[in-house]
């Protein structure tokens, strides 16, 4: 019988995202259900702030989903419904000034999402500004096109992806860079970038 395989560090880090989404998740419906009993009160009783607060809880619900598959633990043969998926980006959608449309149809790898939904909020940091993502899939390949009038200057954080061991003072809010690197090591997949005027062309090969 051999000895079990020490967790990566990788591993323990998708491992406690999970518990922490997992965590969130009860308060949060409890306060959508305490909402839901505010809106049957009688016209009126209450004002724009229970919008506020319905608006609020939606957008965290939505972020909540979409960092559960993006920094969570997932098994080896976990599948996604793209129900699931397009219902989850376009949640997030309406709290972000980008537009995400996903246009695979069949169910596909949760490892594959997770590296996905990575290199998005990637994007998301190169486009403070809005844009438009189109993410598609031909045979093993990914892509993700992204428009925008005007893209931030990040070179160097998407040079992190390609070489891990160039992070240094990585700022918590660009954590992702540095995880998509590790998941395409740990994917054995190969993601190229082409940034162009008006435009960022994000490709996931199998190394």
């Amino acid at each position: 019988m051999t000895d079990p395989k020490p967790l990566t560090a990788e591993e323990l880090v998708a491992l406690v995202s999970s518990r922490i989404c997992h965590d969130l998740v009860n308060p949060l419906g409890a306060i959508s259900n305490g909402v839901e009993l505010l809106d049957m009160a009688p016209d009126g009783a209450f004002g724009p702030e229970i919008t506020l607060i319905r608006d609020s809880v939606q957008n965290a619900n939505a972020r909540l989903r979409f960092m559960r598959i993006a920094f969570g633990a997932c098994q080896k043969g976990d599948m996604l419904d793209v129900s699931d998926i397009s219902t989850t980006l376009d949640a997030m959608s309406a709290g972000m000034r980008q537009t995400i449309q996903w246009t695979p149809t069949d169910r596909v790898p949760r490892s594959e999402v997770k590296l996905c939904f990575l290199l998005l909020q990637c994007l998301e940091t190169a486009m403070p500004f809005g844009g438009a993502v189109v993410v598609s899939k031909s045979d093993a390949v990914w892509t993700l096109n992204a428009r925008a009038e005007r893209f931030a200057e990040i070179g160097p954080l998407w040079r992190i992806i390609t070489h891990a061991d160039d992070v240094d003072n990585l700022a918590a809010a660009q954590v992702h860079f540095a995880l998509a690197g590790a998941e395409q090591d740990a994917q054995a997949k190969r993601i190229d970038i082409v940034q162009d005027t008006g435009s960022i062309h994000v490709s996931i090969h199998p190394a």
